[in-house]
């Protein structure tokens, strides 16, 4: 965690952020190892982190060159510290060096274009005082959270949102109606924008300078989508991506204490947990591994991982918290950490596993999500892209059965392809789902029009309908901001459980590779899905799973509790929070009254039914 600002004179800001800093809960409640401080004329700078292994800072002072006085607040792990040394002809190798002092002395050497030569997951700040310019720097994944809010000659900056609203007076704190309005219609993503006004994110990929003139953002990186490389045969494929993928794992298992991770016995965890087993020293006492079992393949899958490799401490959880519990601590503890109300469900669901990974005295998880976005997507689009290149010999082997039925499939495919104008089951449903949705809209239509709130759902359902391109479609759709949110409240609500979460299958070099790696490696023949990855971890990953698709069977374990209670939940309009009767259309609202009370379920709108209930309570407790 870090926080900083520079604030205009005759104010008070840097003191109360100190005062945050220093008081029991530290920033955001978030626990640390160690805090330092630093102030400079109108600069004040806080630092508070989680030490997991001997890169991380352990320092008493904020990281600074004392010649330059440059000075560096992070939340980072660097990935590539020994190519970064050579690059920079430094001995910062073992414990002389923390992933800080690196980020420093490339600073120095290439100003702000030291990101082009980063790996890793970080947010941090620099403020040169020989330009008199700050920066702020987040990953190209975005897996770290940064916010800042800028205005009438004040910038804060922040880990968490928690920490600006706790410095701003209730007045300078405006909500954003379009941010809640899309709240509602589970659709708030965004790369920028939060529940505030002028709170704002950095989105990933950028760095923002901030000096006495302006404020300028910037992208220094962008996914190449070309499917350019070229090797020798279908090994040799397998053989490169297989060795990016064990180290990508491999540099996240790095810890002084025990290692955890996510076992589902789905293809993408077992992956992962099997994967980092092999590095991590004596792994039956320092490796954990953590799962539900909500359907009744999962049990037979997670022990068939944990029995591939010397793992012997495997946990399960029968079920997860109830979501709709709205009161619970678990919402509770997640907006304090966070400052916003839940927009994934990811972090929340996860709360038994990180409770009981901090018992256990683990401090790094490592999860499976992140794969079916890019390196372990299914890979239909295969067809399309092959079909579109006049790849024809490939595209017919995509196809199962003989060379007649093959065949068959082929024209059958061709057929619905133009019929439908690239439209597909999947997408279509989706988009049917969406259309329903919004005809159950309860907000504004004045604010619906304004926001183009319709065109941005029915964009976000369209799913892979009218892409040509396996790329394409993964970084036009599923590389969207939900993703990165789902990354951001994971990082910090697993902080305040003293765990660093990371995500091995969505690291940079990975994903690089794969988009680079030709169509027909990742569709194989007669349509084998997730090709490429299947192929890398077979012998590796036990055959059951590397073998199945992502059924898990049926759902064996129910969530009973209520879903909401009317009267309580929905009360009357006027009784509502003015800040939400803004966003609302009053007349809608009433008809989903009168529908509710004569309704036994809503399993159909449970997600924006919570969502409801969700943001009242939270705006309840705004004006408390």
């Amino acid at each position: 965690m870090f926080a900083g600002c520079i604030e205009p004179g005759n104010t008070s800001y840097g003191e109360e952020l100190i005062k945050l800093a220093n008081s029991p809960i530290g920033l955001a409640g978030i626990p640390y190892d160690y805090s330092c401080t630093a102030q400079y004329g109108r600069l004040t700078l806080i630092e508070q982190g989680q030490c997991r292994h001997q890169y991380a800072k352990r320092h008493n002072d904020i990281t600074r060159h004392p010649q330059t006085g440059v000075m560096l607040v992070g939340w980072l792990r660097l990935d590539n510290r020994k190519n970064l040394s050579t690059k920079l002809d430094l001995n910062i190798g073992g414990e002389q060096g923390s992933d800080h002092d690196l980020v420093l002395a490339a600073y120095l050497e290439w100003g702000a274009d030291l990101v082009d030569h980063l790996i890793g997951d970080f947010a941090f700040a620099i403020h040169d005082p020989r330009t008199k310019n700050t920066f702020l720097f987040k990953d190209p994944i975005g897996t770290k959270p940064l916010y800042y809010y800028h205005r009438d000659g004040l910038f804060l900056f922040a880990t968490s949102i928690s920490v600006i609203k706790a410095l701003l007076p209730k007045q300078q704190l405006a909500l954003n109606q379009r941010w809640m309005a899309g709240y509602l219609l589970n659709s708030s993503h965004d790369w920028r924008d939060t529940p505030y006004q002028f709170i704002l994110k950095v989105p990933p990929a950028h760095f923002i300078k901030v000096n006495a003139e302006q404020l300028c953002e910037s992208q220094y990186f962008t996914f190449n989508p070309d499917t350019n490389l070229v090797l020798a045969n279908d090994a040799d494929y397998v053989d490169a991506y297989r060795e990016i993928l064990d180290e990508a794992i491999r540099c996240r298992a790095i810890s002084d204490y025990p290692v955890g991770a996510e076992s589902s016995g789905g293809m993408d965890s077992s992956t992962v947990a099997v994967m980092a087993a092999k590095h991590i020293n004596d792994p039956n006492q320092n490796f954990h591994t953590f799962g539900f079992t909500c359907c009744e393949m999962e049990s037979e899958c997670i022990a068939a991982v944990s029995q591939s490799t010397p793992m012997n401490s495997t946990h399960i959880v029968a079920q997860g918290p109830p979501l709709n519990n709205v009161k619970s601590d678990a919402y509770t503890a997640f907006s304090n950490c966070v400052g916003t109300p839940c927009e994934h469900y990811s972090p929340l669901s996860h709360t038994p596993l990180l409770s009981l990974a901090n018992q256990l005295g683990v401090r790094s998880m490592m999860s499976g999500f992140g794969g079916d976005e890019f390196v372990t997507a299914f890979g239909s689009l295969a067809r399309v892209e092959l079909w579109e290149n006049k790849q024809i010999a490939d595209w017919l082997a995509l196809f199962n059965g003989n060379k007649i039925t093959s065949a068959i499939r082929a024209l059958r495919w061709l057929h619905r392809y133009q019929r439908d104008n690239n439209h597909f089951e999947v997408a279509l449903k989706a988009q049917n789902h969406a259309e329903q949705r919004w005809q159950r809209r309860i907000i504004s239509d004045d604010l619906s029009a304004k926001h183009s709130l319709k065109q941005k759902i029915m964009a976000s359902a369209s799913y892979d309908a009218g892409y040509t391109s396996i790329n394409e479609f993964a970084l036009g759709n599923r590389w969207a901001p939900n993703m990165s949110a789902r990354l951001e409240s994971s990082t910090l609500y697993a902080a305040s459980h003293n765990i660093e979460y990371n995500w091995p299958l969505l690291d940079i070099r990975l994903i690089n590779f794969f988009l680079s790696v030709p169509a027909k490696q990742k569709l194989g023949p007669r349509g084998v899905g997730r090709y490429l990855h299947r192929r890398a971890i077979s012998g590796i990953v036990p055959a059951m799973i590397t073998n199945k698709g992502k059924e898990m069977g049926r759902l064996i374990t129910q969530n009973r509790s209520p879903l909401f209670c009317v009267e309580t939940d929905f009360p009357n309009f006027r009784e509502l929070p003015i800040a939400l009767t803004d966003v609302l259309n009053q007349e809608r609202y009433e008809q989903l009254l009168t529908s509710l009370s004569h309704s036994a379920n809503a399993e159909d709108d449970s997600r924006d039914l919570i969502n409801f209930i969700t943001l009242k309570r939270w705006l309840e407790n705004e004006d408390t």
